[in-house]
Formats: C-alpha cells, structure tokens, sequence
C-alpha cells in the first residue's frame, strides 16, 4: 500500500512513539501492572486526538484546509453553498473528539446540515457518540 499517511496522523503517533520511548527508560526493571497502566495512560491520552485526525482526513465537510462547494439539501436536493465553520465537540469511546464543521443552510427548505450529520450520522445536538451511549445503557448510565 503506497497512500500517504496524513500529517496530522504521524505527528499524533509521533508523540505517543516519543513518550512510550522515554516510558521504557523511566519503567526499566518494573512490574506488568505497571507497564500496563503506564502503557494505557499514554495511549488513552492521544487517542480522542487521533480520532479526530481520521474523521477530519475521512469526512467530507471536517477539513478546513479543503475548498468546499456546493452540495444537494438532504431534504429538498437543492444545490447549497456552505456557510461557516464551528467547533464541534464529542464525547466518544475514545475520549473527547473536537473536529471542525462546516455547516449548510438550505433557504428553499430551511433545513441546516453539516458533514457530521450526513456523513457520520451523528445528530445534530448530540453531545455524545452512539458508541459511548451503547456502553453508558450497558453500565446503567
């Protein structure tokens, strides 16, 4: 496989690579549990950020270093300019994801869309991911 590995990407496992390296030189001689833990800390601490990197690279809508144009209304098909960028932040399975949208507005039907809704299917005043609702229902939450 000869695809490029996005930058943001490498620059994220980059610095989980850097701080797993001096981890080895801070944990030498300790136990698993400690390797465990330590091992664990680190990547749950890139990973929110990692996943924000590949829904930026991957959905259409999320990258605002990208020319956008029009695109069809989800409800009436008409072509759309896109309107203006906000901040987006989610709870999710890997931890808190902040990505860029760039939203829609349709003035034939009024209806308002952004790649979050209609590429990830995430709805538009949800806070969190259906992955992280499925594991607070399983936990009673």
């Amino acid at each position: 496989m000869n695809r490029r590995i996005p930058a943001r990407i490498v620059a994220i496992t980059e610095e989980l690579a850097s701080s797993l390296g001096a981890w080895c030189g801070e944990g030498r001689g300790r136990d698993l549990a400690t390797h465990e833990a330590a091992v664990l800390e680190r990547v749950r601490g890139v990973l929110g950020r990692l996943l924000g990197a590949v829904l930026v690279e991957a959905t259409p809508g999320l990258d605002r270093e990208q020319r956008w144009g029009k695109t069809a209304c989800p409800g009436c098909a008409r072509a759309t300019g896109p309107g203006g960028w906000r901040e987006r932040t989610l709870a999710t399975r890997c931890g808190s994801v902040t990505v860029p949208t760039l939203r829609y507005w349709c003035a034939d039907c009024g209806r308002g869309w952004s790649g979050l809704e209609t590429t990830l299917g995430v709805p538009a005043r949800a806070r969190m991911s259906a992955g992280l609702e499925a594991w607070a229902a399983r936990l009673g939450g």
